[in-house]
């Protein structure tokens, strides 16, 4: 709409290749950077800010940035899911996240877990945790592992919607019962999540709000304008389904 093209690189999240698309990128002289996550080189963050490229970070509240940064804050969403658990009576609560190496987001998210665990007074049973890909088989071997080593687990926060429905999927398969036998929250707040059955709490993340904001901040960086808010921290929303509910309120809403 204001003329400009996109240019698109994917490192996979691994820095050194994050590098070398901002080092061509900048080759090509381009008007704006716009950064999924604040994990980089040294030298990503040198080149931006020696050649003073209007830059964004997303999904992430950097406390350094390189210049601006849109996103949430990823300790504060999973610290407020396990309270929830925790608040509705669980007590052994497990952890599944994506890889946390080079991934400042899931660090954040494994970090508010672990808080919350303490805080609440949680079983910090070490087996409890696990990374792996955002994979629905993935997530369906990981659950077999869990039970198997603590049946006893009556709660499951996945850092991904992928993850959460394939443990979903599983312990269904398993004849363990959700959320009767056990609680599956996920995060991000994808299609998929209301679509399960049971449907699935999750962390709604306002995806669209980030992008839409964080372009507008770059875009008024390159035309000149002063951005007096260089950080903005967009929030999240915890939207609680079937997926969580205790019995009692599971009936009352399949009642209703």
């Amino acid at each position: 709409a204001r003329g400009y093209h996109l240019l698109l690189g994917n490192s996979d999240f691994i820095p050194e290749g994050e590098e070398t698309i901002v080092a061509e990128f900048l080759a090509r002289r381009v008007d704006g950077v716009y950064l999924t996550g604040a994990t980089h080189t040294a030298k990503t963050r040198k080149m931006l800010r020696d050649n003073a490229i209007p830059t964004v970070e997303i999904a992430s509240l950097p406390e350094d940035p390189i210049d601006m940064a849109v996103g949430f804050s990823n300790f504060d969403a999973a610290y407020e899911v396990t309270r929830m658990l925790a608040e509705q009576g669980y007590r052994r609560v497990a952890l599944f996240t994506t890889f946390t190496k080079d991934n400042e987001r899931q660090v954040e998210r494994q970090a508010g877990y672990r808080a919350a665990v303490r805080d609440f007074g949680l079983d910090t049973d070490p087996r409890f945790v696990a990374e792996l890909e955002m994979d629905l088989k993935a997530a369906g071997r990981q659950l077999r592992v869990l039970v198997g080593e603590r049946p006893d687990v009556d709660a499951l926060f996945c850092t991904g919607d992928f993850i959460a429905a394939g443990a979903l999927f599983e312990a269904q398969r398993l004849g363990i019962r959700v959320p009767d036998d056990l609680a599956i929250a996920g995060f991000e707040g994808l299609e998929i999540a209301e679509n399960l059955n049971p449907s699935l709490t999750t962390v709604r993340i306002p995806r669209f709000e980030i992008g839409s904001r964080a372009g507008t901040m770059l875009l008024d960086r390159i035309a000149g304008k002063d951005v007096e808010q260089r950080v903005v921290d967009m929030g999240f929303e915890i939207i609680k389904r079937g997926s969580t509910a205790t019995p009692a309120t599971l009936r009352r809403e399949t009642a209703s």
